[in-house]
Parts: C-alpha cells; sequence; structure tokens
C-alpha cells in the first residue's frame, strides 16, 4: 500500500511538472513584446533563434535583420540606455536599451565603417546616433544609430543582431514581436517560421506611385562621378521639383545647380556637392516618385530595389545565387552570382547587367 502511494504521489508530480512545462513553453513562444520595428528602412529577417553558431559552441539569442548599411536603427520601446559599447568590442558597436518593465532589448554590429566604405574607420559616430550615451533616455521610434557589420560580423552581410532580454537576463526570441512591429508592411517570402519576412518601412504602394523615403544615399558624390547613386539623387531632386534635365547617372553641371538650388532651399551649406550634411536631409526626404522612374536600365554593384530582388530570385531559380535572403541589394554575392552566370552563358564577366545578360535571363 505505501509502494503504491509513493507511485501516485511521483505520478501527480510529474503531471504537475509537465503541465508546468508545457504552460511555461506556450507563454515564452506566445510572448510578444509591445515594440516598434528596430530597423527603420528595407530589412529582411527570420526565426533563427537558437540556431547553433561557430560551429555548434554557441546559440544564437536573437534574430538577424539584414538591412543595408547606414540604415536607420531605433529604440523599440520608451525607455533608457543601459549599455553601450566603447570603444568597439570583438561583437562590435552595441548599445542596450532597457524598459520600464525591466526587459531589455540589444542591438549587436552597428556601423563601424565611412559611410559608402567598409574600411573599419567609421567609429563611433557612424554606429550612434548623437547623444547617445549610458543611461540617456530614449523615446520609441527615436534614432539610436546605424546597421553595419563592426566586430565578429565583419566578413557577413551588413545586419542588425537583435535580441530581447526578460528581467532576469533570459533570452526571449523575439520573432513574434517583430512580426508584430512589422504589421501590415510586412510580406512574408515563405513560411512565417523559417521563412524570410521582407519590411518596406516608409513605403505605402498604390497602382501608380511609391510614396517613399526611397533610396539610401551612403556616400559623397561630386561633378564629374557618375553611377547608380548619381542617377538615384538626380531622380529624387527632379521629384522634388529642382532638377528638370535628363536622368543620365553622371553628375553633370546640370546636378551640381539643381543640387545648389535644393541645398538653398533647405538652409544647407549651398556646395554644390553632395556630401554628409545634404546626404542626411536628403534620405529624410518623403517624396512621390513614379513605379517606372525607380527600375534601371543595368544593375550593377551598389543598385537596389525590385529590379534587384527580380534578379536575385531569377538567379537563385537557375542555380546561382545561394544567399539563403532575397535583399533587393546589389553587394559583393550578387555580383558573384552574375560573373558565375554570365560566365556561363558565353558573356563577358563583368558583374553588371546590361541588355544582352538582362535579354538571356529573361528572354527578351
Amino acid at each position: 500500500m505505501l509502494e503504491f502511494s509513493l507511485t501516485m504521489f511521483r505520478i501527480k508530480n510529474l503531471i504537475v511538472i509537465i503541465f508546468f512545462f508545457l504552460t511555461f513553453s506556450s507563454s515564452v513562444q506566445a510572448l510578444v513584446r509591445p515594440i516598434a520595428f528596430p530597423v527603420d528602412g528595407q530589412a529582411t529577417f527570420r526565426n533563427d533563434f537558437l540556431e547553433p553558431r561557430d560551429g555548434g559552441a554557441r546559440q544564437h539569442l536573437g534574430n538577424d535583420i539584414i538591412a543595408d548599411k547606414m540604415t536607420p536603427v531605433i529604440a523599440a520601446v520608451d525607455g533608457y540606455v543601459s549599455f553601450i559599447v566603447s570603444p568597439e568590442a570583438s561583437w562590435g558597436y552595441s548599445i542596450t536599451v532597457q524598459d520600464a518593465d525591466g526587459y531589455t532589448y540589444r542591438y549587436l554590429h552597428l556601423n563601424n565603417d565611412t559611410p559608402g566604405t567598409d574600411d573599419g574607420l567609421g567609429g563611433e559616430t557612424h554606429a550612434y546616433a548623437p547623444g547617445m550615451a549610458r543611461g540617456v533616455r530614449v523615446t520609441k521610434g527615436q534614432g539610436i544609430g546605424w546597421t553595419g557589420d563592426s566586430g565578429n560580423a565583419e566578413n557577413t552581410v551588413s545586419h542588425l543582431h537583435f535580441e530581447i532580454r526578460d528581467p532576469n537576463h533570459g533570452a526571449v526570441n523575439p520573432f513574434d514581436s517583430l512580426i508584430s512591429a512589422a504589421g501590415p508592411l510586412q510580406r512574408v517570402a515563405s513560411s512565417p517560421n523559417g521563412g524570410y519576412v521582407t519590411v518596406n518601412h516608409g513605403v505605402i504602394t498604390d497602382a501608380d506611385i511609391e510614396f517613399q523615403v526611397g533610396y539610401l544615399f551612403t556616400k559623397p558624390l561630386y561633378e564629374g562621378t557618375s553611377g547608380e547613386d548619381v542617377r538615384q539623387l538626380q531622380i529624387k531632386l527632379q521629384a522634388l521639383g529642382f532638377y528638370k534635365s535628363p536622368i543620365t547617372g553622371f553628375f553633370s553641371v546640370d546636378t551640381r545647380n539643381a543640387l545648389m538650388q535644393y541645398q538653398n532651399a533647405r538652409g544647407i551649406q549651398i556646395a554644390g556637392y553632395f556630401t554628409m550634411n545634404s546626404l542626411g536631409a536628403m534620405n529624410n526626404e518623403k517624396v512621390a516618385l513614379p513605379k517606372s522612374s525607380s527600375a534601371p536600365q543595368s544593375l550593377s554593384e551598389g543598385s537596389r530595389g525590385e529590379a534587384v530582388r527580380t534578379l536575385q530570385q531569377k538567379l537563385r531559380d537557375l542555380g546561382y545565387y545561394m544567399y539563403p535572403a532575397i535583399t533587393g541589394y546589389f553587394g559583393p554575392i550578387t555580383k558573384a552570382a552574375v560573373i558565375a552566370y554570365q560566365r556561363g552563358n558565353g558573356i563577358d564577366p563583368i558583374g553588371i547587367v546590361g541588355p544582352r545578360t538582362r535579354a538571356k535571363l529573361y528572354g527578351a
């Protein structure tokens, strides 16, 4: 009889333990913190929480949010800066914000490069927003820094490692909170648990017009320079009513004059070249751009947008683009895939998608 009683006692305790475990697990999975999406721009992420890292030596305790360098990073909550890295640590520049409930939000791998480069010399000026320091109070949505590849992310794509920790410093999967924060501006590339989610903040589309902050400018431009950055500058100056000439991608006298008019209208030093003051102001301009204006005639390193996404998907379907995310940014990985495709199809392997490559890819 005693043995039976002990057995029943063990069974009851086991049931209680199982019930507690299931309840606890369910509450962790369902936990959604009321946050703002921490990257203020186009970004891509997936549920990579607890994935193995360093050959299985550790687990990934956050979600990686892939975004172009210098994409603004914002405070997910009202709170204060409880930790900030200075100087740069092995994991890069990092800032932590704590809310009133004791939850902390960690931002790792903030930018360490001079804008437009990968030189590692950007310093804290290009990692953190002005005024960031331990103890400083921040409000939800306030800019606190910029995405990058600092520290042990140096040889990876630019991204923000985002963590949520509970008041006991336990790691919480941020994925559901990020999905909730993304709201109606999210597009799910495949299944929510395993697939990538692309978030297009600042973009609202209708049948004809994209109202957007648009192209992210990251490097200085001067008279005589050329390329996609210049082309996008002309498009935006035209949309703002300052540039009246054809869109060429070449920084001409007309481009300089239009830029000077813009600088004068915005109270920026009238210089006729495009550096940090003008760059920051232009990145914050919200304009209406016809969809047709955003598709370049050719795609090359530095291009970005829907045309690049289409290119990456096509190259993936053909087995050339192996990176897991469709980023919409034409970086070294996309360039390598284009070169491989060109070599395999008798096209000069220059890494630029011009008329011949486009015709071969899309059959036109």
